[in-house]
């Protein structure tokens, strides 16, 4: 189920909008593991994370949460729809978590080894 060329993308992405969210000297995780027969991704930032309003449409095609990037962005809001998409096109699921700082994002695509 898993394609390069999409997981390419998908961490893209996402790593793409932890940076741009993240403050100046800001840590961002990006961790993988194996367990239950799935590949589990997490990236998690130290910006602003995505305000409770947000959270329901986060993933929708041309939506920017309100929270505000440090740094101008010139994003058009499709990267989250679009690493949805990817994922489940593998067969998994993207969610954002809920997070003390930041944004925490998981990927779970199935791998049977």
């Amino acid at each position: 189920m898993l394609d390069g060329e999409k997981m390419s993308i998908v961490l893209d992405n996402l790593l793409s909008n932890a940076v741009d969210f993240s403050p100046e000297g800001g840590e961002i995780q990006l961790t993988a593991s194996h367990k239950d027969k799935s590949l589990h991704l997490a990236c998690i930032d130290q910006g602003p994370g995505v305000a409770d309003e947000d959270v329901q449409r986060i993933f929708d095609p041309f939506v920017q949460g309100r929270r505000v990037a440090p740094l101008p962005r010139k994003g058009s809001g499709v990267g989250l729809s679009i690493v949805r998409e990817l994922v489940r096109a593998m067969g998994g699921s993207v969610s954002l978590l809920p997070s003390q700082q930041g944004a925490h994002f998981c990927v779970e695509i199935p791998d049977e080894q």
